[in-house]
């Protein structure tokens, strides 16, 4: 999980009291916090590039997943076919 989709994910636990729980299953469940290092961000700008209407949020985690050779878990059919392009 890209680092900003990550912070995104705590901002409602941790208003409420449970950013523990939250990182308690993310470690549980071994899920992989990535920075947006220079090679992740050159992917989302080409990523944005190809796909104008494609997001930053959405591009980042997009990226992510291609460059970590990882399949791309979403419901958003529009994002499944950006990841398989």
């Amino acid at each position: 999980m890209v680092a900003s989709a990550y912070g995104e994910t705590l901002v409602k636990p941790l208003a409420n009291g449970y950013g523990d729980d939250v990182d308690e299953f993310v470690d549980g469940i071994g899920i992989e916090i990535i920075p947006l290092d220079r090679p992740l961000a050159k992917r989302v700008a080409e990523l944005r590039g190809e796909h104008p209407a494609l997001q930053l949020p959405d591009a980042a985690v997009v990226a992510a997943a291609q460059l970590r050779g990882a399949r791309l878990l979403t419901f958003d059919e529009r994002l499944q076919s950006v990841a398989q392009s």
